[in-house]
């Protein structure tokens, strides 16, 4: 599984438990794909809110390009405010 939030200095990008950089996702991935990995594997995308659009997108892309199937399971979103009334 892979999880994307919005982090200070850039997008904080999680695979499994494994914080990890963009470079360092796509050599993981590459890793698993010579593992054979992409034949028994699908990736589990979820997006926390605030995450940009164009990350999100970027990830998607990668998993893609290296032969993964990819599931996107939702976004974590944080629980709106109760609505309050002015009575």
């Amino acid at each position: 599984m892979i999880t994307l939030g919005p982090g200070a200095d850039g997008p904080r990008i999680h695979l499994g438990r494994d914080l990890v950089d963009f470079p360092g996702l796509s050599a993981r991935m590459e890793q698993l794909r010579a593992e054979g990995a992409p034949a028994r594997v699908m990736v589990l995308l979820q997006t926390d809110g605030g995450t940009p659009v164009g990350v999100e997108r970027q990830v998607s892309e990668l998993v893609l390009g290296k032969g993964f199937r990819l599931a996107l399971v939702g976004a974590n979103m944080t629980a709106p405010a109760a609505a309050t009334s002015s009575e």
